[in-house]
């Protein structure tokens, strides 16, 4: 279970993060979240590979989705990945594997809400 400072994030995407990211990237915005949905997959397939075969590229993949995230205002998938990270850095991979269901969900809302902002972007600009 997440706790109580990721719980307390009630949207999935940060609004003024998302507004920043497309008031510095102008016509590039939808392209930097069609990236994020691109590659973000292979991250979270790098996560869950890295979990079966205790891989040592396992931290760097949750640290990459921790970063990514945050950079398109997806902050509650950060916080998981940062926790994540942080619990496998201390060799406690049982503790961070608990998570993973957690990092998931919020991987899935986020693609959603990020899916939906690349419409409204593009509706936007019609």
């Amino acid at each position: 279970m997440v706790d109580d400072n990721i719980e307390n994030i009630t949207a999935v995407i940060d609004k003024a993060a998302l507004d920043e990211l497309k008031s510095i990237m102008e016509d590039d915005f939808t392209d930097v979240l069609q990236i994020f949905l691109e590659e973000s997959v292979s991250i979270m397939s790098e996560i869950h590979t890295g979990f079966e075969e205790t891989s040592d590229s396992l931290i760097r993949a949750v640290h990459t989705l921790k970063s990514c995230s945050r950079n398109v205002g997806a902050m509650q998938l950060g916080m998981v990945a940062e926790k994540m990270e942080e619990l496998l850095i201390n060799k406690d991979s049982d503790s961070a594997k608990n998570l993973l269901e957690d990092l998931q969900n919020l991987f899935t809302q986020s693609h959603a809400e990020v899916k939906k902002c690349i419409q409204d972007n593009i509706d936007e600009v019609a």
